[in-house]
């Protein structure tokens, strides 16, 4: 497995010749451009080799968005992303919210909307179904609360 994230700036220390920061970019329909960034993305290894700037979504596992405290931005994570993802097929999206210490997993898309969701509070284990398929102990995000 693949995880890429989306740094919000460029990464500090040197780089091999042709080298960049991970990142995933893909085409979704329905959401404002047709175009995200999720803050990270799981997909099989080498999934966006050669895709250029922007990839299709085909074969991403689960996509993670961090809230925002920016209105804008906490208003596309929870409803306008989430519901571009679905539609986009995207077996597992996880939300992790600062506003209430929680992590959101929603899963199982079906004519453009997530079937399943689970709440889960900081310090919980947090089980990802299918595709995805592993755990994840959240304890330390207790530290980031408040």
């Amino acid at each position: 497995m693949t995880v890429v994230t989306a740094p919000a700036r460029p990464l500090p220390g040197p780089r091999s010749a042709g080298s960049q920061p991970s990142r995933s970019r893909f085409s979704i329909g329905g959401y404002r451009s047709g175009r995200a960034r999720p803050d990270g993305t799981l997909a099989r290894a080498g999934r966006f080799a050669g895709d250029g700037e922007w990839s299709s979504p085909d074969h991403i596992l689960m996509t993670v968005e961090v809230t925002s405290h920016d209105h804008d931005t906490d208003t596309r994570d929870r409803t306008e992303k989430r519901d571009g993802y679905a539609a986009a097929s995207i077996p597992v999206y996880l939300l992790i919210d600062r506003d209430h210490d929680t992590l959101v997993v929603y899963s199982e898309p079906e004519k453009g909307r997530y079937r399943h969701r689970t709440t889960y509070g900081y310090g919980d284990t947090v089980a990802l179904p299918g595709p995805v398929d592993i755990t994840l102990e959240s304890e330390e995000l207790k530290n980031y609360s408040g």
